[in-house]
């Protein structure tokens, strides 16, 4: 299950609940998110009238935009590294690998190969730094991937009925059935001889 906010309606449902009398775990199968969710924003939510739906909407809203933005890429020390694992041809996964290999501990000094790409679509140099990437320019991530797909397959709901109707072969070859039985025996001794 993929993380999102709280929307009002959500809020409603929790603060009907809650008024009525139904703990964090029910509400929480009610609306299919996780009970410590619940717990957690009726504890940071409530105030001496209990849980409101429209208040907690507007100090969670409140508290959006007091919150300080932290960019990764304004760091000096991050941004460096990027730029000069960029100069020395590296593709973003590289240097977000690399980077998570050297500072393990730090997980301040390490960045993600999203955040080095979303940094080349924005930086003021960007034709400069794509001009070192391999295919000379960044990749946009969209949609799935096509690895281990087939193409132009076809369903098994459309094959031919003779295709049903063939008799599964339920005796093996004579030679491949000895070679099995040879390297069966060798395995259970320790030595697998061909």
């Amino acid at each position: 299950m993929s993380y999102h906010q709280l929307t009002l309606e959500e809020r409603e449902v929790i603060s009907q609940m809650h008024y009525s009398g139904a703990g964090p775990a029910r509400i929480a199968r009610r609306l299919n998110r996780s009970p410590s969710t619940i717990s957690r924003e009726l504890n940071r939510n409530s105030d001496s009238a209990g849980y409101r739906a429209v208040v907690a909407q507007e100090q969670t809203s409140l508290r959006r935009r007091k919150r300080p933005l932290i960019r990764k890429m304004d760091d000096p020390f991050i941004n460096e590294s990027v730029r000069t694992g960029l100069s020395q041809e590296w593709s973003p996964e590289e240097i977000a690998g690399r980077m998570k290999g050297d500072y393990r501990r730090t997980l301040s000094r390490c960045v993600s190969y999203q955040t080095i790409y979303r940094w080349l679509e924005t930086c003021e140099h960007r034709r400069h730094f794509c001009s070192f990437l391999r295919h000379g320019r960044y990749r946009k991530r969209r949609g799935t991937d096509g690895r281990g797909r087939i193409r132009n397959r076809v369903s098994i709901e459309q094959r031919p009925a003779r295709v049903d109707s063939r008799r599964q072969r339920t005796s093996v070859p004579q030679h491949s059935a000895k070679a099995a039985s040879d390297t069966d025996c060798r395995q259970r001794q320790g030595v697998c001889v061909p």
